[in-house]
């Protein structure tokens, strides 16, 4: 027979831990007591307090996990305490490679989204961003997601701020034209397509490289060695670029001539492509390809094929001349003539 107080339960089994808990309360006088590791005291100060007397009992009591969970906030330590919330340097690396490149990304779906009375309300913060030169940093990131995010942030750049791109040219466009080369899976088509983005928004977009002794070596290397294995990626951007670089094409043409795996690549071909894709909006295949903006392209084609006629010209008259360089002239003669 147990005391009037006791908690009748059916069966004969134990109280529920609630009801437990009660009854120690009812001990202890009704004196709440202290949890390790909080006041509670009316503090704003985080402080370790002893268990106080029957502790043990309600200990007994609660959760066994959560019980783990006081009695790690009851060690004092501070080192101890930071080796229990504390991570690998892998752990951390992949946590802000994962931030910065879910940020960029960002930006350019908020971009993306604005309308444009918003969007020009962002620059002001965009161009804090853009002063920064750690930011102009990441195009060389060690890390194919940041530099893949930092390239598509560009292109959503030039295409819904390109005031606030033509202010930051001088450091852009060599961020963007001079990254041609990294043909990472993951960078290769954001950086192309940023490339074709800078040389359509920014006419001036040259005078901000060196393009013979940066932009063209790196192309020509690209080319020489067939993209690296990213030649099916490659190509659709290829005609494009060509055809923003009519000043450009003839001194990869003449690097070219030399060069057999050149002349045997795609280059030849794309370059008739191109100049067909010119003949056809300039209206020489009838007047149902031609498009408004034709002089521009019957300008285009008249400077390209003088330039050619020059260099083949200067070829054919020199009787020291290479004959892997006539060979050259020959194969895009007959490129051309396809």
């Amino acid at each position: 027979m147990g005391g009037k107080n006791k908690q009748r339960t059916k069966g004969n089994v134990r109280p529920s831990s609630s009801g437990r808990a009660a009854a120690a309360l009812t001990r202890e006088g009704g004196v709440i007591p202290g949890f390790v590791g909080f006041d509670t005291a009316v503090t704003s100060e985080l402080s370790y307090v002893p268990a106080v007397h029957g502790a043990e009992e309600i200990d007994n009591l609660v959760d066994p996990e959560f019980r783990l969970v006081l009695r790690k906030l009851s060690k004092r330590d501070i080192v101890t305490r930071l080796k229990v919330k504390s991570v690998t340097e892998e752990e951390r690396e992949s946590k802000y490679v994962r931030m910065l490149t879910s940020s960029l990304l960002g930006v350019k779906r908020l971009l993306s989204l604005l309308l444009q009375s918003d969007r020009a309300a962002l620059e002001e913060r965009l161009a804090h961003l853009l002063n920064s030169g750690k930011f102009w940093k990441y195009s060389k990131h060690k890390t194919p997601q940041v530099r893949g995010a930092f390239f598509e942030m560009m292109c959503a750049l030039c295409e819904f701020t390109p005031e606030l791109v033509q202010a930051e040219a001088a450091r852009l466009c060599p961020a963007v034209l001079l990254s041609i080369e990294d043909t990472d899976p993951v960078v290769l088509p954001p950086v192309w397509e940023a490339v074709l983005h800078v040389v359509s928004t920014i006419p001036d977009c040259w005078t901000h490289v060196n393009a013979k002794k940066g932009f063209l070596p790196k192309l020509w290397a690209l080319l020489k060695e067939g993209g690296k294995g990213m030649a099916k990626a490659l190509h659709p951007n290829l005609m494009p670029l060509l055809s923003k670089l009519p000043q450009q094409l003839l001194p990869l043409l003449e690097k070219a001539l030399g060069n057999p795996s050149l002349q045997n690549g795609p280059l030849f071909l794309l370059i008739t492509e191109m100049l067909v894709s010119w003949e056809r909006k300039a209206g020489l295949h009838g007047e149902e390809d031609a498009i408004e903006s034709r002089e521009v392209f019957q300008v285009l084609l008249t400077d390209v094929w003088e330039g050619l006629g020059l260099l083949f010209t200067r070829y054919a008259d020199n009787e020291d001349a290479e004959p892997q360089a006539l060979e050259g002239v020959a194969a895009l003669l007959q490129a051309s003539s396809v």
